[in-house]
């Protein structure tokens, strides 16, 4: 059986190259229109750069966090610990 911090890890290392790629780019595509000269731009580059940065800590953070719990949750609602230790269970992601 895997260990909540174990599957966390895996996760957090599949998805977390994809989550930085796409803060990577959308951050340096929305600075390009800091150097424009109309005001509009910049206040709607500021904001988006804002945005992908809460957004991205929220992703990296909270998202983490939050499937840590739910993976116990649904381990303990459908996984008795001491009558099936040696069983697999439904909630494992294993075939």
């Amino acid at each position: 059986m895997i260990s909540t911090r174990r599957a966390s890890t895996v996760a957090q290392g599949r998805t977390g190259s994809t989550i930085t790629g796409g803060a990577c780019t959308t951050i340096v595509s929305t600075a390009m229109l800091c150097f424009c000269q109309i005001t509009v731009f910049n206040k709607i580059a500021l904001v988006m750069i804002f945005n992908t940065v809460v957004g991205y800590a929220m992703a990296l953070l909270f998202f983490g966090s939050l499937m840590s719990i739910v993976y116990v949750e649904r381990r303990a609602l459908l996984c008795d610990e001491t009558e099936m230790s040696e069983l697999p269970c439904a909630a494992d992601d294993t075939p």
